[in-house]
């Protein structure tokens, strides 16, 4: 996946490990700086990035040969945005760490919104593929960890 002033949201794939790719595929017109993850347990490619102030995220279930229509996961945000994925869970949080987007059928549908923190600089969020526990990490300055156990239906104070 990749993003140029010109060319929009991009993907292509490669079936040789790299020695060659296809054609790009335009996800999205405007210049958002995207994500990409892979969901081993099914091979499940999802993108997400911003689009007009819009969280957006388009998912291939075809190993990435071709794509969903990009739907909308949240508005009013800016920023950039970080993904986790563990099947059936897609979790999408934006670069200040203030709230956390989850949904619990492969993308598909509505992504309820989970409050995170404060504003910080920067946030990340990761799963734990043996538990499924969700780690969100926030900084300004100091790293926070914010655990949850429930597929980040709720999360423990900072840590």
């Amino acid at each position: 996946v990749y993003h140029g002033p010109s060319q929009g949201v991009r993907v292509v794939r490669s079936l040789d490990r790299g020695q060659s790719f296809s054609a790009s595929t335009q996800l999205d017109a405007t210049n958002g700086e995207p994500e990409v993850m892979v969901d081993l347990s099914n091979n499940y490619v999802y993108v997400t990035w911003l689009s007009a102030g819009n969280v957006m995220l388009s998912r291939s279930t075809d190993h990435g040969a071709t794509f969903s229509a990009p739907a909308t996961v949240a508005g009013s945000v800016s920023g950039s945005v970080h993904m986790a994925v563990s099947n059936p869970y897609v979790y999408i949080i934006v670069r200040n760490g203030t709230n956390l987007y989850v949904n619990g059928a492969n993308g598909v549908g509505a992504f309820s919104t989970v409050v995170i923190d404060t504003p910080r600089v920067y946030s990340d969020v990761h799963v734990d593929p043996s538990t499924g526990y969700v780690y969100v990490q926030d900084d300004d300055p100091n790293v926070l960890y914010f655990v949850s156990t429930n597929h980040g239906q709720s999360f423990s104070s900072s840590h």
